[in-house]
């Protein structure tokens, strides 16, 4: 897990066994290419905690999938569930560079209790997400289980870093499940 953080989605991927299990394929898009309420979730500089909570109107929780931890470097495979009715409205690979980070800080995101944007909110964290790139993207087998879709279905995401004091200390990949849409009324 060691390198400088740089939000390579081949990189997040490879953070946990059986990355291809998440994406089938994956194709890097303009944030005008996708859907208008993708769009509005994705194509961003803010936290998609805050993001995530204003669009769906309600806090959300944070389920740790999977872990890694390897001297400063802390990883997670999460997804963020609406509090009311426990839908996923969200899966991420996160990879942290702690050291960056006041020792209550870490102590708060390796308790694994709450969404990590809400972490740094609350902890006044000097913070600046930077999204790095916007992907178009068909689910593997354990991404369309998350998102209770057949595999290959289509999603969108974004890759991001959050620099914390002017240092990149978060990478993510953030994946929205698919948005039902309406069809238009005659």
């Amino acid at each position: 897990m060691q390198g400088e953080l740089t939000a390579d989605l081949t990189t997040l991927l490879g953070l946990f066994p059986r990355g291809e299990d998440l994406v089938a394929r994956c194709e890097r898009v303009r944030g005008n290419e996708l859907p208008d309420t993708e769009r509005a979730l994705l194509d961003h500089g803010n936290h998609m905690t805050e993001t995530v909570e204003v669009f769906w109107g309600e806090p959300v929780d944070v389920e740790v999938l999977d872990r890694r931890a390897e001297g400063a470097r802390y990883a997670r495979k999460i997804l963020l569930r609406r509090r009311s009715n426990r839908a996923v409205v969200l899966f991420a690979l996160v990879r942290l560079e702690l050291g960056f980070l006041s020792e209550e800080v870490r102590g708060d995101i390796v308790s694994e209790r709450i969404p990590l944007g809400r972490t740094l909110i609350e902890h006044g964290v000097l913070r600046h997400v930077r999204r790095v790139g916007i992907w178009k993207l068909k689910c593997g087998i354990e991404l369309a289980r998350h998102f209770s879709v057949v595999s290959g279905a289509l999603v969108y995401g974004r890759t991001a870093l959050i620099h914390c004091g002017g240092a990149a200390a978060v990478e993510l990949l953030e994946i929205v499940p698919p948005m039902r849409r309406q069809e238009p009324i005659a």
